[in-house]
């Protein structure tokens, strides 16, 4: 009696462990391919994230050039615009002595011909 229970049991468990084995071999290309939409869900979500962060920096970029004052701001400093009534002044900072010195001895160095030779090389080129 124990020989035909053990062989039955051994068929159920042979039995068992081939519908295991047949239901991985079929449902694992379904599991591959849910992971894969998963990761790909995962980094889309990421790209929404960034996307939303830019897109709320550039409707702050506009907000602020559309302001009067970024504007003016601009075109005191880009443009050197004024104002009705406003002056405006050009700051030059003075030549050295050393500096107006040495390009008074550089012309002294080359002769006139060099000069010259150096003007037309400024025309032609």
């Amino acid at each position: 009696m124990r020989g035909k229970k053990g062989r039955r049991l051994l068929k159920v468990l042979v039995f068992f462990f081939l519908i295991m084995f047949f239901t991985a071999f079929l449902t694992y290309p379904a599991y591959r391919d849910w992971q894969k939409q998963r990761k790909l869900r995962e980094r889309l979500e990421q790209e929404l994230k960034a996307k939303i962060k830019e897109n709320e920096e550039i409707k702050r970029k506009i907000k602020r050039l559309r302001s009067e004052s970024y504007v003016e701001e601009i075109a005191r400093r880009d443009f050197g615009l004024v104002k009705p009534g406003e002056k405006a002044y050009i700051l030059i900072e003075p030549q050295t002595e050393e500096e107006t010195t040495q390009s008074k001895e550089l012309k002294k160095e080359k002769s006139w011909w060099l000069r010259f030779i150096d003007w037309l090389k400024r025309k032609v080129y």
